[in-house]
């Protein structure tokens, strides 16, 4: 009993790695430590990035190309509409508004978006959903990096996957609307 109640000595305490221990690989080069980590970061934030653009393309592919429409809900039409026109009016009259009026109804950046895809595609939507997709891919590998950068690998790859398939993220990259 009086044995076990013994302090441990320092090197029990903090073993010293050798470059002949085959129990860590990265102490035998400097440098292969950090190395192997970025390269696990780097796995895991493709992991991250495809499972999230994978699932919000499945999701977005099925809907039609030509209407702004939502094949699941007609509840954002509104609003999808009037992007639309806002955008038209940009590609159409340079004027930011509907037709030839001028209006500061909508914020200004995603009828640029809209016109600018416009301008180059037509009214052809499921380019801008695509594009859509990728967006909300990176801000998923966005946060990943985040949760890294505060925490470590698992929470990062938790919160990147939590984001990657959580369902309102993947249902507004279908739709035409802020």
């Amino acid at each position: 009993l009086a044995a076990t109640a013994l302090p441990l000595r320092a090197a029990d305490r903090f073993p010293v790695w050798r470059a002949s221990d085959d129990r860590y690989p990265h102490a035998r080069r400097p440098g292969a430590r950090r190395q192997h980590l970025v390269n696990e970061l780097r796995k895991w934030g493709w992991i991250v990035f495809l499972v999230a653009l994978l699932v919000r393309v499945a999701f977005v592919l099925p809907m039609p190309a030509d209407s702004y429409r939502s094949a699941y809900s007609s509840d954002n039409t509104l609003d999808s509409k009037a992007y639309v026109d806002v955008a038209q009016s940009l590609v159409d009259h340079l004027v930011f508004g509907y037709g030839t009026r001028s209006s500061a109804f909508r914020p200004p950046v995603y009828p640029w978006f809209l016109a600018s895809v416009f301008a180059i595609t037509g009214q052809n939507f499921l380019v801008i959903r695509l594009i859509q997709c990728l967006f909300g891919a990176l801000s998923a590998l966005a946060l990943f990096g985040l949760g890294h950068l505060l925490w470590d690998k698992r929470v990062a790859a938790l919160a990147g996957l939590g984001l990657a398939l959580y369902p309102f993220s993947i249902y507004f990259a279908g739709s035409i609307m802020t």
